[in-house]
Parts: C-alpha cells; sequence; structure tokens
C-alpha cells in the first residue's frame, strides 16, 4: 500500500470527515457481519439475508450505506446481484480490526 502523509491527513478536513464516516459505517454489527462474510467470497443479497437470517430489504439497504462508502462493490448476473469487499484496503480494516479484538480478549 502506499504510504499517506499523516500529518496532511491531519489537516485536511474533508478527509477526516470521511475517515469518520467510514468508521461509523463500520460501527454497526449488522454491517459487521456483512463484511466478515465478504471477507473471502461473494454473496447475493439473498444469500447474506439467509445467512444472517434478516429481511432482504434490510440486507439491501445497509448493503447500500456501504456501497456508498465504497466499504463493498457489486456485479449484477442476470435478476442476482452478487458483493464482495471493494478492495485490499477494506480487506485490512476489517481484518485489522479482528485481528485487534483478538489480541486484546487474549490479555484478558
Amino acid at each position: 500500500m502506499a504510504e499517506v502523509d499523516l500529518k496532511k491527513a491531519f489537516n485536511n478536513e474533508e478527509m477526516i470527515m470521511r475517515m469518520a464516516e467510514i468508521f461509523r459505517m463500520m460501527g454497526d454489527v449488522t454491517r459487521i457481519k456483512i463484511l466478515l462474510l465478504l471477507f473471502d467470497k461473494e454473496y447475493s443479497v439473498r444469500e447474506i439475508s439467509n445467512l444472517l437470517n434478516l429481511k432482504i430489504s434490510g440486507i439491501s439497504h445497509q448493503l447500500r450505506l456501504l456501497r456508498s462508502m465504497r466499504l463493498v462493490r457489486y456485479r449484477r448476473r442476470g435478476r442476482n446481484v452478487y458483493y464482495t469487499l471493494h478492495d485490499e484496503h477494506v480487506r485490512a480494516l476489517v481484518k485489522l480490526a479482528c485481528e485487534h479484538v483478538s489480541k486484546c480478549e487474549a490479555l484478558i
């Protein structure tokens, strides 16, 4: 991954707001579950709905929010829409959060 100038980021209010929005998006249990499901595999909306035991409309809403922040992307195949993580940056965020929680729990 390319290096980011953190001092420039500190002074870029728009970037800070967008970063905060990403963390806010990831601050929901259902959305985290969706991101974990999509970590290694692509799923349709119906499959995600079945796996999480939630209504398709609710899953579609959550996916729309995640898509708006470029945390997930989709492709159409006929009548079905399949979702996956947007890119390696999102994969890294999810993995680091999981590793951090696991490490912290091991210390308790």
